[in-house]
């Protein structure tokens, strides 16, 4: 619904990451993996170019505070990517490491500590 409703009109802007496209890549079912590809070749998604470094620097603030795991590095890294891009949401399913209101309080307080002031909203897609 929100993509049909919201995204493909162009009501909302929606962006993602090399770091997104990589795990997209990585699904290891292939019937998946398709589904997801098919969802940005559909949908007006704008593939945000950022540092690397800088991505990787603020991910291991979240890995190294104890936020997110070392092995959910992409978690991480999409947590990054809307620290320096400032945005307002990251959507996700991924209830245990990111959509969840005690990891979004740990997350922006780990931001704050290193001066990374975007007051993002980690949400799922049933609560758009």
């Amino acid at each position: 619904m929100l993509f049909e409703n919201a995204i493909k009109p162009g009501l909302i802007a929606c962006y993602i990451s090399e770091y997104v496209v990589q795990e997209i890549s990585n699904t290891l079912n292939p019937d998946t993996r398709e589904k997801l590809l098919d969802v940005l070749a559909k949908y007006p998604i704008e593939i945000l170019e950022l540092n690397p470094d800088e991505v990787e620097g603020i991910a291991k603030l979240y890995i190294d505070a104890g936020v997110i795991p070392a092995k959910k590095i992409y978690d991480a890294y999409h947590l990054a990517v809307a620290t320096l891009a400032e945005m307002n949401y990251v959507l996700s399913w991924n209830f245990k490491h990111l959509a969840n209101v005690h990891k979004e309080k740990k997350i922006l307080a780990v931001n704050a500590m290193n001066d990374y002031w975007t007051d993002f909203r980690i949400i799922t897609p049933l609560e758009t």
